[in-house]
């Protein structure tokens, strides 16, 4: 089996979890509005002169949502955006992505792994005592 490793970075993860929480609050009053109003994507499209593939596309990330689609998007569903800039909290005990990237700029490196052959004396063979020696022995 062909394994790859991609390394998106600090950056483009915090935009892609930005731009996902967005697509989320976005779809929650859709389906707050269509439960209550029966506001559907057609009827959205109809309020913003846009085609509902459009908004379709918008909210399922096949098109890039803009701050001014976002805004039109909620004047649409009759909600106001609240945004804030904040330090990300950190906590005792709360894992903490490394800022840095420990894998570098070259091309990623394509491994091919040999089936377990399980009819040999190995790992598999070996009783759970065994196992447990060599995993403390090795810590």
């Amino acid at each position: 089996m062909t394994t790859y490793c991609a390394d998106v970075g600090p950056k483009s993860l915090r935009a892609g979890r930005f731009i996902s929480r967005v697509r989320s609050e976005l779809l929650k009053a859709l389906a707050e509005e269509r439960g209550s109003a029966k506001v559907t994507r057609h009827v959205l499209g109809q309020r913003l002169d846009l085609h509902r593939s459009k908004i379709s596309k918008q909210l399922s990330g096949e098109e890039s949502l803009t701050l001014r689609s976002v805004a039109e998007l909620s004047w649409a569903l009759d909600r106001e955006i609240s945004f804030h800039l904040s330090r990300p909290a950190v906590e005792d005990r709360q894992n903490v992505n490394a800022e840095t990237s420990t894998i570098g700029w070259k091309q990623p490196t394509i491994v091919n792994m040999p089936a377990a052959n399980h009819s040999d004396r190995g790992f598999f063979s070996r009783d759970a005592g065994e196992r447990n020696k060599d995993r403390d022995a090795a810590i």
